[in-house]
């Protein structure tokens, strides 16, 4: 599973510890992906071949079968 398509401001959370996405990155189980509410945009491919899009203000986090929105909107 990773974040493949990024604009704006992207902020990955792994285990307490937040840090900026700025390309390709790899995501597990667990993590939380946030995107600034002014222009933040994510694209994720999970498992299967599935794509998942955040629009801004939006934050998720990855569990096994997908991921699970936790506010704003997931596309």
């Amino acid at each position: 599973m990773s974040v493949k398509r990024i604009s704006g401001s992207v902020t990955l959370t792994r285990d307490g510890t937040s840090k900026p996405i700025t390309g390709e990155t790899g995501i597990e189980t667990g993590d939380q992906i946030a995107t600034a509410a002014e222009g933040g945009r994510a694209e994720l491919r999970l498992e299967g071949n599935r794509r998942v899009e955040l629009a801004p203000g939006s934050r998720i986090e990855v569990a096994e079968a997908g991921v699970t929105g936790l506010e704003g909107s997931v596309l």
